[in-house]
């Protein structure tokens, strides 16, 4: 564990501090790290682990530095996972201090907590002229494309052949994380104005109605089953409307 070591109250203490201790035993280590941890030397968690302050705060300094070098790295990737950044700042480190230094931040505005991992706050990429390129592509395709929903491979496709699915693929995601596209559960994509239209026809067709069935997609959305389910599932996803047996309801 990164710059601790396990000693008398099952906890952690510095190397540095190790000097302090090394000849005392059972009471008097505990007496010692309770000192230390009332002088503010040390920290205590709630696993009953201590940890350096001023490591910690070495290291806390440095987190947000690491994610931002995580994300340079690939202009398309709008967070970074725990797992990367603890193996760049510390990868011995101990989980409560690290979880501890995390939430800390995103409490002071510094880190921004998204899916399952983490970016910063107002941080930014610029992407080439060939990303900026493709992006208004799909933008423009995702307007084309109306109530239909697209994939990669339909854009792909359509554009013939011509750019790298992969990264396509990240674009999509990309594009979906800064809010200018949906992205359905079966990882196919909509328009954010397309969908506001389909709010409005769902919405309509449930106050004349009472509900709305998956046998009322071809009716409010122009197509069938397979198709019309995700996004009858992305509108329950954001509350708009909420599953009651085979039907659906508005929340509001």
């Amino acid at each position: 564990m990164e710059g601790f070591i396990t000693i008398g109250i099952a906890g952690h203490i510095d190397h540095g501090k190790t000097a302090l201790v090394r000849c005392l035993t059972g009471i008097e280590i505990d007496e010692e790290i309770r000192a230390l941890i009332k002088s503010g030397e040390l920290l205590l968690f709630k696993d009953g682990g201590v940890f350096s302050t001023d490591q910690y705060q070495r290291l806390k300094r440095n987190l947000p530095k690491i994610i931002e070098k995580i994300l340079r790295q690939d202009p398309l990737k709008m967070i970074a996972t725990t797992q990367e950044i603890k193996n760049q700042l510390a990868p011995s480190l101990d989980e409560a201090p690290f979880q501890t230094m995390l939430a800390e931040l995103c409490s002071e505005g510094k880190l921004i907590k998204s899916g399952g991992g983490f970016n910063i706050q107002g941080f930014s990429v610029k992407l080439s002229d060939e990303w900026e390129g493709l992006v208004n592509l799909l933008l423009d395709y995702a307007r084309e494309s109306g109530f239909v929903p697209f994939s990669a491979d339909t854009f792909w496709k359509a554009h013939g052949r011509k750019a790298n699915k992969n990264e396509i693929q990240k674009l999509l995601d990309y594009l979906h994380t800064q809010k200018k596209i949906i992205r359905l559960n079966n990882r196919r994509y909509l328009g954010p104005q397309a969908m506001e239209q389909i709010k409005k026809k769902v919405r309509q067709l449930i106050k004349k109605n009472g509900s709305l069935t998956i046998g009322d997609c071809k009716e409010v959305l122009g197509y069938g089953r397979t198709v019309g389910v995700p996004v009858l599932e992305y509108l329950d996803s954001i509350g708009f409307t909420r599953r009651q047996g085979d039907e659906r309801i508005l929340t509001g």
